[in-house]
């Protein structure tokens, strides 16, 4: 007997239908299993089996590690500490601090005597006319002690080619530097050396050269030694030349010496002439100034006696080392004269006070006190002295 059961079409179209959500459910959990990492193929954490990026890919740096933080600096070393300031150039920013944003900072104030159309960060300003002839024979590396000095003197020199001031020295206090080839013999590290920091220096146009030759604890050159390393300083001045620099030569920096023969410095270059025209066809040595040292009274006669030679005088140490002098009162009254001579004659291009901090005691000549920044009443008074346009 056959036994049949009617399923009614509702019921089958049920069934049917749940077949169909199971096996959608079924499915879908087979499609919807997720792998996060990174999917970057450039990255160097990329992960090929990945199916969801979740933020990790990480870069190389330039050692190679993934995911460091080592960067080529501006130097082109990697990992290196150099850095670009706000100027633009590149720098050590403690190394090189004199140098950070130096190219950029100057006087924004239009006003100032020192004003700096180009410079983008505020820097010092300089306000009055001061003597272009007044000048420092001393050592300067502080900030505060220009900040001090600025108003009154327009150079100075530190008896060398360079100095370590920050760049901005002469936007920032209308001051310039001289550098020095301080003796005879001159090694090529200075040579090359003084060239290149002129080079950098548009604003320079002088360079001083030997050091009170007829002084046997100085520069120590008879003249005849002296007229061969003039033919060195000579070529430097042609040298910056062919490189579009015209610089004036300064010196021989005579003063009354030590050398056996020639304590008289007129003695010493009359012979330099001599010994110069001897060895060069009867030619003259190229000099544009001559420079002289004084620390005594007499300073008009001294002056009268160097006419001869036809030259503007440098005065690059003076002082009044007298042993009369017995305190800055005296000191003063000395200086007021010996600047007065200086700023009245034609035959005195510059003339430098020596010295700056930290001179004998005995013979009271310091303008600057013992902290940064700090005037004497010697150096107010070098300060406020009149002067000639």
């Amino acid at each position: 007997m056959n036994l049949r059961i009617n399923i009614p079409n509702s019921l089958k179209l049920l069934v049917l239908a749940l077949l169909m959500i199971l096996n959608s459910c079924d499915k879908g959990s087979t499609s919807s299993s997720l792998i996060s990492g990174c999917t970057d193929q450039e990255a160097c954490n990329y992960n090929s089996d990945a199916n969801e990026d979740d933020g990790s890919c990480l870069s190389n740096d330039c050692f190679g590690n993934c995911g460091g933080d080592a960067v080529v600096d501006c130097t082109g070393i990697c990992g290196g500490s150099f850095e670009i300031d706000d100027c633009g150039d590149c720098y050590h920013p403690v190394n090189d601090s004199n140098h950070w944003n130096a190219s950029c900072t100057g006087c924004l104030d239009p006003l100032a005597v020192n004003y700096n159309p180009d410079a983008t960060i505020e820097g010092n300003c300089v306000y009055g006319e001061k003597s272009a002839k007044r000048g420092i024979a001393f050592d300067l590396s502080n900030g505060a002690d220009f900040e001090a000095i600025s108003g009154g003197i327009s150079w100075w020199y530190n008896w060398y080619y360079e100095t370590d001031i920050p760049e901005n020295y002469y936007s920032d206090y209308a001051m310039d530097f001289m550098p020095m080839l301080w003796g005879g013999n001159t090694v090529n590290s200075d040579i090359s050396g003084v060239k290149t920091y002129i080079l950098n220096h548009p604003e320079i146009e002088y360079m001083l050269v030997m050091n009170e030759p007829n002084l046997t604890d100085q520069a120590n050159r008879t003249p005849s030694q002296a007229a061969g390393d003039w033919l060195v300083y000579e070529q430097v001045i042609e040298d910056l030349a062919d490189l579009g620099r015209t610089i004036c030569l300064v010196g021989p920096a005579m003063n009354w010496g030590t050398m056996s023969g020639y304590s008289d410095p007129v003695d010493w270059l009359d012979d330099f002439y001599q010994a110069y025209q001897n060895a060069n066809n009867g030619n003259d040595p190229q000099i544009d100034y001559l420079a002289f040292h004084w620390y005594d009274y007499g300073l008009s006669t001294q002056l009268d006696r160097l006419a001869q030679y036809g030259k503007q005088i440098w005065i690059t140490e003076m002082a009044n080392w007298n042993i009369n002098i017995t305190s800055y009162d005296d000191q003063i009254e000395q200086m007021e004269e010996m600047v007065a001579i200086c700023e009245n004659r034609d035959d005195v291009f510059r003339y430098a006070w020596f010295y700056g901090r930290g001179g004998p005691a005995e013979h009271f000549t310091d303008i600057l006190g013992p902290n940064p920044g700090q005037l004497t009443e010697l150096g107010e008074v070098y300060l406020s002295l009149p002067y000639t346009d």
